[in-house]
């Protein structure tokens, strides 16, 4: 398949939206394994948290995001980005847990007495302890202050379609596509739970309100598996488009869960 050359790149205005959830007919899938299992002793500890870094609520069931306030009880200005990150406590300790990606990187100063809130979107966080780090810098010197939390997810059965445990998100062009070119979608699994991506994909063409499925280059193929924290990278031609708003739509199948979500996302082939 071909890329987008650097200028078509360059011209694109990037947007991250979440993908849309709907629910789809069972289509063959595998069980694999069960998710939100009890959690362990260690696990339900209370949390700790550091003087300056808070989570609210401290303890989730159906919340899909968690506000994280950070307060400079210093007598020094605290700077830092927006940057942050999760781990999650396993038999082994702490690990990486995956996080939304920080397109801009500015930098914020906080003064003495100040605090600074921020939402974030916890969706694809499955039952466990977890903790939250925030790397700062106070009069030069690098530090990081963190935040613990509880997550216990309400058990799902398996034949439904997944509530909580994942969290996709799919970067495209918010402008459009020259129909020449091949169309690139990147789907990114910051949830906890390993995906699985059927080859089969669907594009639909708006008309006078109405969609109406276009042949694309969507033939059967191998599945493709993506674990937490990867992403998901897929061409598409779009030669066989004409100009007018399109919606791209696919099933996906998450580890535990038999019945697939089906999301979609809409861009316009232009002259």
């Amino acid at each position: 398949m071909g890329r987008l050359n650097l200028a078509q790149i360059a011209s694109l205005s990037l947007l991250v939206v979440m993908l849309s959830a709907t629910y789809a007919q069972l289509g063959g899938t595998r069980d694999l394994g069960p998710v939100n299992v009890p959690l362990t002793a260690a696990e339900l500890a209370e949390p700790l948290e550091s003087s300056q870094l808070t989570v609210d609520p401290q303890r989730l069931t159906t919340e899909r995001s968690l506000r994280i306030t950070l307060t400079n009880d210093l007598s020094s200005v605290m700077s830092f980005g927006v940057m942050y990150r999760f781990e999650k406590l396993e038999e082994s300790g702490w690990v990486d847990f995956p996080s939304e990606p920080a397109w801009i990187l500015p930098l914020i100063e906080l003064q003495p007495g100040w605090i600074y809130n921020w939402d974030v979107n916890v969706t694809g966080f499955i039952s466990g302890r977890y903790r939250v780090i925030k790397d700062v810098e106070v009069n030069g010197a690098k530090r990081n202050v963190s935040s613990e939390f509880i997550v216990q997810r309400p058990y799902t059965n398996s034949e439904g379609a997944p509530t909580y445990g994942y969290w996709l998100l799919v970067l495209g062009s918010s402008y459009g596509f020259d129909g020449s070119d091949p169309a690139m979608l990147e789907l990114y699994n910051h949830g906890g739970l390993v995906l699985n991506f059927p080859s089969v994909y669907h594009l639909y063409r708006m008309e006078k309100g109405h969609l109406a499925e276009v042949e694309a280059d969507g033939s059967s193929g191998p599945s493709s598996v993506v674990p937490p924290g990867d992403v998901f990278k897929e061409v598409f031609s779009l030669k066989v488009l004409g100009e007018g708003a399109y919606r791209y739509v696919r099933d996906v199948y998450v580890q535990g869960y038999r019945r697939p979500i089906q999301f979609s996302y809409e861009f316009n082939v232009i002259p």
